[in-house]
């Protein structure tokens, strides 16, 4: 075991999150209540990579596989980059779920959330996880087999659906219903979505079977909620013919098909103009051909860790990306462990810690292929 691991995993092995935070006497600027949580804390946090994780979802905290239904939030700003977040609890909903007995304390949840590092403070400082390559091939799988469709799961926070992934593990959710256990947590939290939900769930996966013309994310690109309205009505004046009420309603989804491509296209290009925008305007900022031939034969150099050792295959060029995340921080500086993976030797794993007074802080954990120019962090 990594010596630097140890003492870091046996602090927080018992996760006591933070029910109570001490905050310096100052003037804090408040804005209005809410009962939500905000975007910027929704997600998986751990305080280690081998410690416990607890999520944070719209309106509520999962921990230790126990659910606190959030009543109010507070947001309070005293610096700038760093947020004060006070989440008060349901108490009395708690204690119906899972008991008196369960119920450690009544005060509520309290951390600092900093913007630039974007951790979570509290007795420990807590680390965003989240895997983009599992958030995609989860939604991929919400498209396939949830009535959804891309236009909704566009505006679902990438955060949300990890969280949501993550508490399906804890809690054991066997394969075949993780699905329909993240579709139900997004119409929870979604509201505004429309999404279908109940006995229109169940009503939905019936007609969609009754429209053989379309197959099921081609339906769901009408949405469904207005397919199942537009199906009840043509029920009604085709007193339930099946076969009429498909064909009454065939071009009406062909149209509304067609615009829902119309739509996602339209934002891809605005997606792409933006991006060709941003690179424009740093290759005007560019220097000259020469100079970038000697930046490029800089970034092939060995990368150099914090004791100034070269890294054997790794590019400097790497590292650097780390260093640009993970800057030195006041009263503590950088140190890089970096290890061979166990499954792949021709991965290197790159482990960064802030050395502080009495303990080193894991910020994160990067890896890729020893040739590579560029990393890739596991969150």
């Amino acid at each position: 075991m990594n010596p630097f691991k140890r003492p870091l995993f046996k602090l927080i092995a018992s996760l006591s999150l933070v029910m109570s935070l001490s905050l310096p006497s100052i003037v804090l600027a408040q804005e209005t209540p809410s009962n939500q949580a905000s975007n910027d804390i929704v997600g998986v946090w751990q305080a280690s990579t081998q410690g416990p994780a607890f999520v944070v979802t719209k309106q509520s905290i999962y921990l230790n596989k126990q659910f606190y239904q959030l009543k109010q939030v507070e947001k309070n700003s005293a610096v700038p980059n760093i947020d004060t977040y006070t989440l008060h609890f349901d108490t009395a909903k708690f204690v119906k779920d899972y008991g008196q007995a369960a119920l450690e304390n009544e005060l509520p949840f309290t951390w600092q959330y900093n913007q630039t590092m974007d951790t979570l403070t509290g007795n420990f400082t807590y680390y965003r996880q989240i895997d983009l390559n599992t958030v995609t091939s989860q939604k991929e799988e919400l498209l396939k087999t949830q009535p959804i469709n891309a236009e909704h799961l566009s505006t679902v926070l990438k955060n949300s659906i990890s969280g949501y992934s993550e508490i399906a593990r804890q809690e054991d959710i066997p394969q075949a219903k993780v699905n329909r256990f993240i579709y139900d947590q997004i119409v929870k939290e979604y509201p505004d979505l429309g999404l279908l939900k109940g006995d229109e769930y169940g009503e939905y996966l019936k007609i969609s079977r009754q429209l053989p013309d379309f197959k099921w994310e081609d339906l769901n690109k009408a949405n469904p909620a207005d397919v199942l309205s537009w199906y009840r009505e043509a029920a009604k004046v085709n007193k339930n013919d099946k076969k009429k009420i498909a064909a009454a309603l065939k071009n009406k989804i062909q149209a509304a098909i067609k615009e829902f491509d119309q739509r996602m296209s339209q934002a891809e290009k605005e997606g792409l103009k933006t991006t060709s925008t941003d690179s424009s305007s740093q290759d005007a900022s560019n220097q000259d051909e020469t100079s970038k031939d000697e930046t490029n034969a800089q970034k092939d150099q060995p990368a150099v860790d914090s004791n100034g050792k070269k890294i054997e295959g790794v590019k400097a060029e790497a590292v650097d990306a780390i260093k640009k995340t993970y800057p030195t921080m006041a009263g503590s500086n950088i140190t890089y462990i970096v290890t061979t993976d166990q499954d792949d030797k021709n991965v290197i794993v790159v482990e960064v810690y802030a050395k502080g007074d009495a303990q080193l802080n894991l910020m994160g954990i990067f890896h890729y292929l020893k040739d590579a120019k560029t990393i890739q962090q596991i969150q």
